[in-house]
């Protein structure tokens, strides 16, 4: 999810001005084996080596107020913005089975850097200690190459 018109309609703020980017996660597990995605951990990198750490759905809520400076809330407007977070977000707290298919968005906390603007343009992230349910002695890792769309 790269485009702010798509996030802003999710969630009626704009993350990438508040500092947060949110990544769209496709996984499919082609594998005869369950994949256990619990200690997953998810490296959000610029080829120049600018790192984004990525953040809880409700970190990123927390972020999002901090921007826009809210500090009253209905309880319930709270609780409505954290599960639109929890529920957009990638669940990896079940395994994966065999064929199954799961999507959802990782977030990560923008840092502060004079070239973010460009390197959020090329991204790698890297995805690792996802392990096989019942073989933990096999570890896997995954890395991408992210291209962001630009606005248009």
């Amino acid at each position: 999810m790269s485009d702010e018109d798509v996030a802003f309609e999710a969630f009626g703020a704009n993350l990438i001005h508040a500092g947060i980017l949110p990544v769209e996660i496709r996984i499919k597990n082609d594998s005869e084996n369950a994949l256990d995605l619990r200690r997953a951990g998810w490296d959000l990198a610029s080829s120049s080596n600018l790192r984004f750490e990525r953040q809880t759905a409700m970190a990123a809520m927390n972020r999002l107020y901090k921007y826009y400076g809210v500090r009253t809330y209905s309880k319930r407007r709270r609780k409505e913005l954290g599960q639109k977070f929890r529920d957009l977000g990638i669940d990896v707290s079940a395994p994966l089975s065999p064929s199954e298919q799961r999507r959802g968005l990782v977030f990560f906390a923008i840092p502060n850097s004079p070239d973010v603007h460009e390197s959020i343009l090329h991204l790698r992230l890297a995805v690792t200690n996802v392990g096989f349910l019942n073989r933990p002695e096999r570890d896997l890792h995954f890395e991408f190459s992210l291209k962001a769309s630009e606005s248009r």
